[in-house]
């Protein structure tokens, strides 16, 4: 699940996120989104952002064919 900022998108000129993109994109659009909008070296907007409740970002891992680590455990799964 992925929520996402219409008005971000919009004043950028990025068409809105597809059931077909890849990692490759989402960090592109990522970085294009990310700006420093006063011009004082700082990040004042920020292209992504992920929750640390659980039920937020498992659905990322599981969406890379990973699963989440337990001690002792170092790659991922062999299918």
């Amino acid at each position: 699940m992925m929520f996402y900022n219409k008005k971000l998108f919009d004043q950028a000129g990025i068409s809105y996120p597809s059931g077909d993109w890849t990692w490759e994109d989402f960090l592109a659009i990522a970085q294009k989104l990310t700006r420093d909008l006063d011009g004082d070296g700082a990040t004042d907007q920020f292209g992504a952002a992920f929750s640390n409740y659980f039920y937020f970002w498992i659905a990322w891992v599981w969406s890379a064919e990973a699963m989440s680590l337990t001690p002792g455990e170092s790659k991922r799964p062999e299918h």
